[in-house]
């Protein structure tokens, strides 16, 4: 059974804890963990960051997804945890920073 309907939850492709595997794989749990991160950051320093750096964050995940479609090159469960950490930060500082900016535009 699907937990969370956005991860493909491979166990090939997940951390294992006791011999389990975790509900999300790798790369998803990076995002997740990632995002959380972020998430604390923003709501504690504020919004500092400009949003192209959120964008430029996101491209690595892109880069290692799209290398592992278009040449069958497997990336390891630690490359997905950590790009998918870098896409999850980026994620909410874009996300941040587009809110602010729609913010500042309708003040």
């Amino acid at each position: 059974m699907k937990v969370f309907r956005f991860c493909h939850q491979r166990p090939e492709r997940s951390f294992h804890f006791n011999g389990r595997p975790w509900p999300l794989c790798a790369r998803c749990s990076g995002i997740v963990l990632g995002q959380f991160a972020a998430m604390v950051w923003v709501m504690h320093q504020g919004q500092h960051v400009v949003g192209w750096i959120g964008l430029t964050l996101m491209v690595p995940t892109l880069a290692d997804g799209w290398v592992q479609m278009k040449y069958g090159v497997e990336s390891n469960n630690a490359r997905r945890a950590i790009t998918g950490s870098m896409a999850g930060i980026g994620s909410i500082i874009w996300t941040s920073w587009k809110v602010n900016f729609v913010l500042e535009y309708l003040n």
